[in-house]
């Protein structure tokens, strides 16, 4: 038990960094437009990796996918389309608000929300137990964390210069940038939901591959 949490405590660090530096090519890419730089993550991230890697980790895929019902595949699928349209808003966040203040919202919505839906809908009489203690406990703190960036976002829009203002995501406002983080938040948990709500894919793929780490790359 031990020797896996230390492991998962790793993953979830490297993860974390590595998760943290994907927009830097942002940085020296300024020539391309947004779209083409995009398009590039995106193809990469969302399509081209995934599948290698449940390809290459999950022998036997197509029996997993034969072995579930259809309706259990048309979950993750609803989910992953909807956070694929958080993928692309989360660039037009970053564009419109900077990288800090966009992934501090995100990954604050995202927690919360793919954390609070499934332990409703799934286990509902933990909420009252420690972690939804602790998740009911970090809403009013997020979100007063939000109505004080939304006032500092005024603020500076007020002290910029109109050309500066003008320079900054097509002209985008920073209360707009702020409305597409949060959104982008909100429907980014559907990751999590993905994974909470595939469950019959999981107990399929642990049945062909013996290691519940590796078969969450059939979902």
């Amino acid at each position: 038990m031990n020797e896996h949490f230390w492991l998962g405590m790793a993953v979830i660090f490297i993860s974390g960094a590595l998760n943290g530096a994907f927009p830097l090519p942002m940085k020296y890419t300024r020539q391309w437009k947004w779209e083409n730089t995009w398009l590039a993550f995106t193809a990469a991230a969302l399509l081209v990796i995934p599948w290698l890697l449940a390809v290459g980790f999950v022998p036997h895929l197509q029996d997993v996918y034969r072995g579930v019902p259809g309706r259990a595949l048309l979950a993750p699928l609803i989910f992953g389309f909807l956070w694929g349209i958080a993928q692309v808003t989360f660039g037009l966040g970053i564009s419109a608000v900077g990288m800090a203040l966009a992934f501090a919202v995100v990954a604050g919505l995202s927690c919360l929300s793919g954390s609070l839906v499934p332990l409703l809908v799934l286990s509902p009489i933990d909420l009252f137990r420690a972690r939804g203690v602790l998740l009911l406990i970090s809403m009013p703190v997020l979100f007063a964390g939000l109505t004080l960036y939304g006032m500092a976002g005024r603020r500076r829009e007020k002290e910029q210069t109109p050309v500066a203002a003008a320079a900054g995501a097509a002209g985008m406002s920073f209360m707009a940038g702020l409305a597409i983080c949060i959104f982008t938040g909100v429907f980014g948990s559907n990751i999590n939901l993905g994974f909470a709500f595939s469950g019959s894919i999981l107990q399929k793929a642990v049945e062909v591959v013996a290691n519940p780490v590796i078969s969450t790359y059939a979902s």
